[in-house]
């Protein structure tokens, strides 16, 4: 019989019995990707442990052992990101991802290319075709997309408080802020903004506490 719909008590429930993303993932996937999903990730997140890693720990294998837990790069992305930025940063991914199938949807990057040419900045992009911008994105191909692109980069003052909230609510994922908001996101960071800039987000990729201190 099919199981219905996770409700948001009973993933915070279920979430409660693990002390880390990861347990959660790989003891109780369904509930986490319901989660996911509703984009109910953040309060089921709460009670959890921030689990640190000394420097240097992400190496190579220890990027693979982390992978192997994950059935696709979003959930790596999600569930254990410092791994999967390592990995991606040091030209990795790939060769991590090895056994992880490859999504029916599948977008190459002639697709993102094409898509990118539609559109004058990665705002536009991002709101005009999100899936091949995401494409984009997990692959490494955003910077040879967006060379035809107007910079959004603004003169040092423009981004003052209320503008950086302006520019902040048109994005889902904190990420995306931070790769297409024109510094936007980094001077709100360094104005400690960020709370009131991502109040309207229920769903988004968080950066490591150590990195952005968000909460």
């Amino acid at each position: 019989m099919k199981r219905k719909p996770w409700t948001l008590e009973e993933c915070v429930a279920d979430a409660r019995r693990f002390r880390t993303r990861q347990e959660w993932y790989a003891n109780s996937s369904g509930a986490y990707q319901a989660a996911r999903n509703k984009g109910w990730l953040d309060k089921c997140f709460q009670h959890m442990d921030e689990v640190r890693k000394p420097k240097g720990h992400w190496n190579k294998k220890n990027c693979k052992v982390s992978a192997k837990k994950f059935k696709t790069k979003s959930a790596w992305h999600y569930g254990e990101s410092s791994a999967y930025h390592k990995a991606k940063k040091s030209g990795w991914l790939e060769e991590c991802c090895t056994h992880m199938p490859v999504l029916k949807k599948h977008h190459s990057k002639d697709d993102c290319l094409a898509a990118a040419k539609k559109y004058n900045t990665r705002i536009e992009w991002y709101q005009g075709d999100n899936k091949t911008y995401r494409a984009a994105y997990m692959n490494d191909w955003l910077t040879e997309c967006c060379e035809h692109m107007t910079s959004k980069y603004k003169p040092k003052g423009y981004w003052t408080k209320e503008r950086c909230v302006a520019e902040a609510s048109q994005y889902e994922l904190l990420n995306d802020w931070m790769l297409c908001g024109g510094g936007s996101f980094w001077v709100a960071r360094r104005n400690g903004w960020l709370k009131e800039c991502t109040a309207h987000l229920t769903k988004y990729y968080r950066l490591s506490k150590l990195e952005v201190n968000v909460v």
